[in-house]
């Protein structure tokens, strides 16, 4: 199985509206900033088909987020900028932020050469990251100090030296800054423009590497060749964000972090669908369908990894919650030469089917499915199926509950359920179909429950609500 995970795709292109944004277009047709301002899609592909499917809600107070600001007023007793980062909201106050002049680094003045002038002035345009979220009365706090972080390390725009995570030991921490400062690749690359945070994370290569010093005969690479790759990379986004900003409007996203907890919480019910389905939870939990829980059981990965096509994903990714919990899931970032996901997969024409009100069967029935204020319905029709007989009423009914089980689950449908489901006379029947109903509800990584049939023989279901 694979999790994808990529950009919210969309038919909608504002670069063709904009041609200055046009030197900027991705192979999808959108600029690098629409990119960046796009909602992230989680997507679980099994069996060459779509089984899950979510987008992240992204982070409510923009922390993170790099902007391309507008200095709006300088107040030279308080030593400070106001920035209009923001066009969105109503409210003017909230679209404009507090810069502390001392936190100017010059590379992110993109509107004129700051070292001509080295003051920030009234109508500069500056990239801006927020750095703290609105509190009561007080306007978001920026910097332009733009940082970027990756699994084991953060790196900053002017803000020299290396440092480590004060989670870490003392002696740790010496061993690890020690390393770094060592690795004339991370030294060259940083030079005197970068900063860099070595993360948690480096603890585990700092024992990996003391454990090849024990064993002088060990040809391995060295652990923290993965930090200067990755550092590379993040300073290349980073140079790559100075660039383009410069061409973007005030107000523009150019770089939006999800919610960590929301991103890693879809990812991880990808992840317990793969569980769920591996180990026939179906038949395991059938008296205890607690599918939230983070545990269950072992699991096996040999056909389990995560996909992106985003350098940014991947970076997110491997610093989320989610991998440092389960890192033995195996992560691939795709090059330009493999192409895109959507591409690889059909993911698009896949999201697409998902809107449409009408599912075929491989049988020639066909769903019928709605959705009301009180209830999503789904009616169940023979359609082009051949055998009409009584007897193989029983089988296009299983057909028709297991596509049923799939569509509820990529719809995120909640609350109550109705399938009517094609009329049969056995009792017999109705158990079997009931015991198919309940076996794929059980893959489900969102609480959902058979409740019986109506008298008329509509299956009533209901599921927990989760965005």
């Amino acid at each position: 199985m694979k999790i994808l995970i990529t950009r919210e795709s969309d038919n909608t292109n504002n670069s063709k509206k904009d041609p200055k944004l046009n030197e900027h277009v991705h192979k999808d047709g959108n600029t690098q900033s629409e990119q960046a301002h796009k909602k992230i899609r989680i997507s679980a592909y099994d069996d060459n088909r779509l089984e899950l499917t979510y987008t992240t809600q992204g982070s409510s107070d923009n922390l993170g987020n790099i902007y391309v600001g507008h200095v709006e007023n300088i107040v030279a007793n308080i030593d400070a900028a106001f920035v209009r980062f923001k066009s969105d909201s109503s409210n003017v106050k909230e679209n404009i932020g507090y810069l502390d002049l001392k936190d100017v680094v010059p590379a992110s003045v993109v509107s004129r050469n700051f070292e001509d002038n080295p003051k920030l002035r009234n109508g500069d345009i500056v990239l801006v990251q927020v750095k703290k979220p609105a509190v009561k009365t007080k306007q978001v706090v920026l910097t332009t100090k733009l940082s970027i972080s990756g699994r084991y390390s953060a790196v900053t725009l002017g803000q020299k030296g290396t440092g480590c995570s004060k989670k870490l030991s003392e002696e740790n921490r010496k061993d690890i800054i020690a390393i770094l400062k060592h690795d004339f690749s991370i030294k060259n690359r940083l030079s005197d423009k970068y900063g860099l945070i070595a993360r948690t994370e480096c603890e585990g290569l700092l024992d990996k590497k003391n454990s090849q010093s024990k064993d002088d005969n060990t040809l391995e690479a060295n652990p923290f060749s993965v930090v200067r790759e990755e550092v590379d990379i993040l300073c290349d986004k980073i140079d790559e964000l100075l660039k383009i900003g410069a061409t973007r409007s005030v107000a523009t996203c150019l770089y939006e972090t999800a919610s960590d907890s929301d991103f890693s919480e879809k990812v991880l019910r990808c992840f317990n669908y793969h569980n769920l389905k591996s180990n026939d939870k179906a038949e395991e939990n059938e008296t205890d369908n607690d599918q939230d829980s983070n545990t269950l059981g072992d699991s096996t990965f040999k056909d389990l990894e995560v996909v992106t096509d985003d350098t940014d994903i991947f970076s997110m990714y491997n610093a989320s919650s989610f991998h440092k919990d389960h890192p033995e899931v195996p992560a691939r970032l795709l090059t330009p030469k493999d192409g895109t996901i959507n591409i690889l997969y059909g993911l698009s024409s896949a999201i697409d089917n998902i809107y449409q009100k009408k599912v075929w069967l491989n049988s020639g029935a066909y769903l019928v499915i709605e959705s009301t204020e009180a209830m999503h319905v789904i009616d169940v029709n023979t359609g082009k199926a051949i055998d009409k007989k009584k007897n193989n009423f029983l089988n296009i009914n299983i057909e028709a509950a297991i596509e049923s089980a799939r569509q509820i689950r990529l719809r995120n449908f909640s609350g109550m359920i109705m399938i009517d489901f094609i009329n049969m006379d056995s009792k017999k029947d109705y158990k079997e179909l009931e015991t198919v109903i309940k076996s794929k509800l059980l893959l489900d990584p969102v609480k959902a429950d058979f409740v019986d049939f109506t008298k008329l023989g509509i299956a009533e279901l209901t599921r927990a609500k989760k965005d």
